[in-house]
This record gives structure tokens, sequence and C-alpha cells, in this order.
């Protein structure tokens, strides 16, 4: 393998022949062969195959349910082991609607303290 045949097709092969199976080619002990999201089986039981959705309350003001994205540098906790990834970005960066920060006159890049469980004033 050279750099040119990777221009020139833009991948690297791992192997000479794949190794798995596509998709299509799967079968599955269902009456289709496939996957099935809702099972005669199951709902012919009375069974529902998916629970129906349930809205969870909405937090009180000033309250959050916290959420997560991805940081690749934070991503899976590896930066707590890795010097080089903790000196790019020592600490975690909370994602909060503009709107609500100002509102809690919290400015853009300030350090902030988050803490769950608790309904007092300490821990907003």
């Amino acid at each position: 393998m050279t750099i040119r045949d990777f221009e020139a097709t833009g991948m690297v092969p791992l192997s000479k022949d794949p190794k798995y199976r596509k998709v299509n080619e799967l079968k599955f002990k269902t009456p289709s062969g496939k996957i099935e999201v809702i099972s005669k089986k199951l709902e012919s039981a009375g069974l529902p195959s998916l629970k129906l959705y349930e809205p969870v309350a909405k937090p009180a003001d000033a309250q959050f349910r916290i959420t997560f994205g991805r940081c690749a540098v934070h991503t899976q906790g590896h930066t707590v082991n890795n010097a080089m990834l903790s000196k790019e970005m020592p600490e975690n960066v909370l994602w909060l609607n503009t709107k609500v920060g100002q509102s809690m006159g919290i400015a853009d890049g300030e350090l902030v303290e988050i803490t769950g469980g608790k309904n007092t004033e300490e821990s907003r």
C-alpha cells in the first residue's frame, strides 16, 4: 500500500474479503426473517412491542435535566490519564442556552459549578 494507492481510492483495505455479511444477507428467527420493531407474536399475547411514550415532568425554574454531547478531547473519559489531552482542554464545558445563561447572569466562558440531587440555593 502506498500513498498513491490511498489517494486513488481514498481508503486502505484491511483484508481481501469482507469479514461481515451485508445486512440484507442476514436472516433472523422472526416471521419476516428481519429485525421486527413491532412483533406480531408479542402483540397477539397482549404485550406491547414498544412501551408507550410517557412524557417526563418539566424541571422547576433554574433547574435542568442534564444531557450530554461529545467533545472529541473528552470522549469516554480518556482525558483523565492523558496529559496531552488534559492540556488541550483541562475543564469540561457547560452547554447552556444563551438566553437562559444571560437570564441567570452567566457569561460565555465563565467558570460555573453544577451539582445535582439537592433543591437548595447552594446546589444551583
